[in-house]
């Protein structure tokens, strides 16, 4: 299974230009309509991205999406806190057991990342997941010995709000990470309206 984002909703860019103008009350300036930035305001937000005090605005525009990532990139993701909140799939809850089936979840190699887990590890949770429905008594001590063999590749979904000013930081520090997943990330932030020509601005700076 690969890295994926997907249900991308973006919020907030008639705001944040509004906003951008309060302190130097030009308000009539502003031709941003219906969430397309015009040009006489990008013109602005891009002469603010040069200090982190005046590009307030960026942290006004919202954005929600369903990101998948293995389990070694989520450890990694999560150090970002400020400005960002995600609400992830369970391996407590959901690791031995198909909710939508509520029968055995059986573990197959498009599970994790790059397809890349034996068959040994394969086996031995699914073993372990049959046990989990067969011995109640056990179900505890069963589900730490799976979380303990469980790979650092085993893909898992998140559901993020973020702002633009967390993508933008996220990118800088990760744009050149030893991790690829990172790398698809990062692509991926740059495809956002106007997030490709606010990082151009900052790295000509």
């Amino acid at each position: 299974m690969d890295v994926s984002v997907s249900n991308v909703e973006i919020f907030g860019i008639n705001a944040a230009m509004r906003g951008m103008r309060n302190p130097m009350d030009s308000h009539w300036k502003s031709d941003t309509i219906d969430e397309k930035i015009g040009p006489n305001d990008l013109a602005l937000a891009k002469r603010l991205l040069k200090s982190p005090e005046e590009r307030k605005f960026l942290r006004f525009i919202n954005v929600w999406f369903d990101l998948t990532l293995p389990r070694h990139t989520w450890v990694e993701f999560d150090t970002y806190k400020i400005g960002t909140t995600k609400n992830s799939c369970s391996t407590m809850n959901c690791l031995a057991i198909d909710r939508q089936s509520k029968s055995v979840h059986f573990f197959k190699q498009n599970d994790f990342y790059d397809d890349c887990v034996s068959q040994q590890i394969l086996d031995e949770l699914n073993a372990l997941a049959i046990s989990w429905f067969a011995d109640k008594a056990e179900r505890n001590n069963i589900l730490l010995r799976m979380k303990n063999i469980l790979p650092e590749s085993y893909m898992l979904r998140a559901t993020i709000v973020t702002n633009y000013e967390a993508l933008l930081n996220m990118y800088r520090q990760r744009k050149s990470h030893r991790l690829e997943t990172w790398h698809y990330f990062c692509y991926w932030i740059r495809t956002l309206p106007y997030m490709d020509e606010f990082i151009t601005e900052l790295e000509t700076m």
